[in-house]
């Protein structure tokens, strides 16, 4: 077992690989006659610039801790102490200590006067004349092992993080993270708690690094300071495990962009980082690519095959709604296989863009009908569905919707409010082709049962009468009459055809707009929307109109003729 956590060590300070094989690192180290983690902070130390600062704390962490606190004496050598205290950490308040001792010796102080100050200050003088010894024992080590020359500064001013990022990298397993107020969750999720005597007690930041983990009565950080998390991915970067989520293409960023969280030894030290995710699944970064930026028109510039396509499609949409049935039109399952076959392995929008250049143009990326088109829009059939309406001089536009069971299901058209008087509802019995076959087919099975049986199959009937109509001349009721006659011989008088039975989108639906476009009226009764509408709209036109021809209370024809129109 002790072997097993020997290996654990050295894994952790990057000595030996998962094979137990020394690393670069590991030879290194094995030159210093140290404890490994003392020799892999000093190692860091000199890359960081820290190499005086961290020595002396090693010096420290190798023997007792000089600090004495007499049981008769202990609340008087805490305020003492306290005199030293760092509050972000307990190594530099160490490095304090050292200092204030170094500053008197430095001036002269003869033996008995350092005896005395130690006293003063409730320091072990053994113990310091000891940490003196280490220190000078771990310079001479550095000389030998070539990290600290001769002419090296002995005071090299070093910042906090350069000081307690080497501390940091002796100590990965001891990293804690905050859970409340002196309580930590450390490596795999053992709870620590702040040692009362140390100087971040009640006061500890969001992380910490402690050199000493011990239990006594529950799991203690001892000697430990705050830190920050970002430095730990860079130190601790052959233990952290990377997990990448939610990835998704980021618009503004032309790229598939996940979330990344970093542990070590289960700790977060980076929580939602974005990163590329094609990093990590090269083939699910093209598919969000693709699906997200070209399928669905995320893209942050315009692109000229996305605009034809779209062109394309807008024009060809409204063929499910005039043939009334789904699925004629591809879905985006179709969109994303046409842009598959074609994209190499890509996923931003740079490396798309150079794909485009070096293709010469997007053609390749341009649609056609027939990329569009599952069937059933062959342009004769479509024919029969116009997108307009012909009544005399006018041409109004038509539009389809089908969404059963909804007001616009069907035929609308759009007629501005000063056509409306004009026009008579007879022609728009008729439909448009594609829907006539249909009603003529519902208004058969309207009738009476002792007619229905001479027209059997229904489907067959409405089909020859269909193909004998001259489509929209004169009125529907009397042509169909008419027609049965002539194909089958079979009488049906007109007022027999129940048009009040039909399904709405069996009847032209009627609306009204005036010069802005705006909607005045919608309905599927012509002469009801005649009263109503233009009674309602109140143009300026209008009002002359009314001033001119208007008459009220009438009790004979006493007003001459009338013009055909009234513009």
């Amino acid at each position: 077992a002790a072997i097993k956590d020997g290996f654990a060590v050295l894994m952790e300070l990057g000595a030996v690989n998962r094979h137990h094989r020394l690393t670069d690192l590991g030879r290194l180290m094995a030159h210093f006659p140290l404890d490994p983690r003392i020799a892999r902070m000093l190692i860091q130390a000199q890359r960081e610039g820290a190499l005086e600062e961290v020595r002396i704390l090693c010096a420290a962490l190798s023997i007792q801790d000089p600090r004495e606190r007499p049981f008769e004496h202990q609340e008087h050598a805490d305020q003492i102490h306290g005199r030293f205290r760092d509050r972000r950490s307990d190594f530099l308040t160490l490095l304090n200590i050292w200092r204030a001792y170094q500053q008197k010796k430095n001036e002269g102080a003869s033996q008995s006067q350092l005896r005395a100050f130690c006293r003063e200050h409730f320091l072990s003088y053994r113990r310091m004349r000891e940490w003196i010894q280490v220190s000078e024992d771990i310079l001479s080590i550095l000389e030998e092992t070539g990290l600290q020359g001769e002419g090296s500064s002995k005071d090299s001013g070093a910042s906090y993080e350069a000081i307690h990022r080497s501390v940091a990298c002796g100590y990965l397993s001891h990293v804690a993270m905050k859970k409340e107020k002196n309580l930590y969750i450390g490596s795999k999720g053992r709870q620590i708690m702040l040692f009362p005597g140390s100087s971040l007690f009640n006061k500890g930041g969001d992380w910490i690094v402690a050199a000493e983990i011990v239990q006594t009565t529950r799991v203690f950080a001892r000697m430990a300071a705050n830190i920050e998390p970002g430095w730990l991915e860079d130190l601790g970067r052959h233990l952290t495990k990377s997990h990448v989520s939610s990835p998704h293409w980021e618009k503004k960023r032309g790229r598939v962009v996940a979330y990344e969280k970093v542990t070590l030894y289960g700790l977060p030290i980076v929580e939602k980082r974005p990163v590329d995710f094609s990093r990590f699944d090269p083939a699910e970064a093209r598919r969000i690519f693709i699906r997200s930026a070209l399928v669905e028109g995320e893209l942050p510039k315009p692109y000229g095959f996305y605009e034809h396509n779209q062109k394309l499609r807008e024009t060809l949409e409204n063929v499910e709604d005039k043939l009334r049935r789904r699925g004629i039109l591809v879905d985006d399952e179709d969109l994303f296989t046409f842009y598959d076959q074609r994209i190499p392995q890509l996923s931003d929008l740079r490396s798309f863009d150079k794909w485009l250049k070096d293709q010469g143009g997007d053609e390749i990326l341009r649609m056609k009908e027939e990329d569009l088109l599952r069937g059933g829009g062959e342009p004769q059939v479509l024919h029969q569905y116009p997108d307009v309406f012909e009544v005399g001089e006018f041409h109004l536009p038509l539009r389809y919707n089908f969404c059963p069971g909804e007001e616009p299901d069907g035929i609308t058209v759009t007629i501005p409010i000063h056509l409306l008087p004009r026009l008579d509802p007879e022609p728009f019995e008729w439909l448009v082709p594609g829907f006539l076959e249909e009603k003529i087919f519902l208004l058969l099975k309207g009738l009476p049962k002792n007619l229905r049986r001479q027209l059997a199959p229904v489907s067959e009937t409405a089909r020859k009468i269909f193909l004998s109509l001259a489509v929209g001349e004169g009125d529907l009721y009397t042509a169909l009459s008419q027609a049965a006659q002539e194909t089958l011989g079979i009488s049906i008088p007109r007022f027999l055809w129940n048009r009040e039975s039909l399904p709405d989108h069996l009847k032209m639906l009627f609306e009204v707009v005036n010069a802005e476009g705006s909607i005045l009226a919608t309905g599927r009764d012509l002469r009801s929307l005649q009263h109503q509408a233009v009674g309602a709209h109140q143009d300026a036109a209008w009002e002359r109109a009314r001033r001119q021809w208007e008459c009220s209370q009438l009790t004979s024809f006493d007003f001459g003729s009338l013009p055909e129109k009234i513009e």
